[in-house]
């Protein structure tokens, strides 16, 4: 079947399993390494044509963050890790979701999903691209396929139907009752195992990709110990992440002895993640909260001008536009030429009535940064707001 039929198949596959049973977590849908015979069931064209539906359904059905900086950075920080991927092919498209649980999910067709909690949990920007490199391989080695290549049960477009179904529901309790997939999951134990080696192989190899673009290798089994630290200490607030990504003593062992093997790297200079970490978390939860976290040092604790910059975020959402421009002017005055920075600072001179300083700090940051599409799409909101379209019009095209 073809990506024009998926929408069919993705309803009728749902009315159809919504009578099978309660709905198992995202994780169990992870896959079973069987070796090559994937490509005799589902080419990898068929496989990017059948992603490229995905992505359009989730487009339409997830809460995404839409913020031109979050998202540019991610996809910045996304596509330098698939870069360094062995086995990649074709394109990748990373998607903010606003949540604030940590979480992350691999799709076909090279979908990543990045929940913002994930990085708001974040300590350091290798601890986010180590999740992320460790969703990217599950993507090349071709997880899904190789799971339906080997099930007699169900086919490839219908348990990606199944798949996007689950994801959706997830973030939506209002069709959780449509993925109710039990089912379809024959053998547990068979199950948790294939859970298992896969979750083992995405590390593995994660880890290659993570130490390739330049990342410290340790930030993964940093990230999963302190997930497991959390989980156990709260059994009832367990993370997101543990629920569909399961981490046991011996693959926690496993990944740390990988990760000595690789060495050290050169410190990083992580500030555009410390501002988009704090940027993500303002734009997701409310503005009182996301100010009461940053003061309480539970966000980027160690970097006091983020944690200023992710309360002028708030501000200018709560509609403090004068207090957000005090900020974001002694924050430029700084970091000059910053681009979150100076992208802010010209929302918030609009805001507070100065629409052509506005549009000249844009300008400035063009000279910088040429043809940055954030920079174009924040002066494009302004010359609409101060009925210029024509101008608006000409910078998007």
């Amino acid at each position: 079947m073809y990506p024009a039929d998926m929408p069919r198949i993705f309803y009728a596959a749902i009315a159809l399993l919504a009578l099978t049973g309660p709905a198992p977590a995202v994780a169990e849908i992870t896959l079973p390494d069987i070796g090559g015979s994937e490509s005799a069931l589902v080419t990898q064209v068929q496989e990017d044509r059948f992603g490229e539906e995905l992505l359009r359904e989730f487009r339409r059905t997830l809460p995404l963050l839409d913020d031109p900086l979050v998202e540019s950075y991610i996809q910045s920080l996304g596509h330098r890790l698939a870069a360094s991927a062995p086995d990649a092919r074709g394109s990748f498209h990373f998607l903010v979701i606003r949540d604030p649980r940590v979480n992350a999910f691999a799709a076909p067709g090279g979908i990543i999903g990045v929940n913002a909690g994930l990085l708001t949990a974040a300590r350091s920007e290798s601890e986010l691209a180590a999740v992320l490199a460790h969703e990217i391989a599950h993507v090349t080695q071709r997880h899904l396929a190789r799971m339906y290549a080997a099930s007699t049960q169900i086919d490839f477009a219908t348990g990606l139907a199944v798949l996007a179904g689950l994801i959706a529901s997830a973030y939506d309790p209002n069709i959780a009752q449509a993925t109710m997939i039990t089912a379809m999951a024959a053998g547990e134990q068979s199950r948790i195992n294939h859970t298992r080696a896969n979750e083992q192989e995405a590390d593995r190899i994660g880890l290659r990709v993570l130490t390739s673009a330049g990342f410290d290798p340790r930030a993964m089994p940093d990230f999963f110990e302190r997930m497991m630290e959390l989980g156990r200490h709260n059994p009832d607030a367990l993370p997101e992440y543990l629920r569909t990504h399961p981490v046991s003593t011996a693959r926690l062992s496993d990944t740390r002895g990988r990760a000595e093997q690789y060495g050290t790297p050169q410190p990083r200079d992580d500030r555009s993640f410390r501002l988009a970490q704090t940027r993500a978390h303002a734009l997701t939860v409310s503005p009182t909260t996301a100010i009461e976290d940053l003061r309480a040092g539970r966000i980027a604790p160690a970097d006091e001008d983020a944690r200023l910059y992710g309360e002028a975020i708030a501000r200018l959402r709560n509609g403090q536009f004068e207090e957000a421009s005090t900020i974001l002017g002694a924050l430029n005055e700084r970091h000059r030429g910053n681009l979150f920075i100076g992208i802010a600072q010209a929302e918030a001179l609009m805001r507070t009535g100065e629409p052509q300083p506005a549009l000249d700090r844009l300008a400035r940051l063009d000279e910088i940064h040429p043809g940055y599409p954030p920079v174009a799409q924040a002066t494009a909101k302004i010359l609409i707001e101060t009925r210029r379209p024509a101008e608006a019009l000409r910078i998007l095209d």
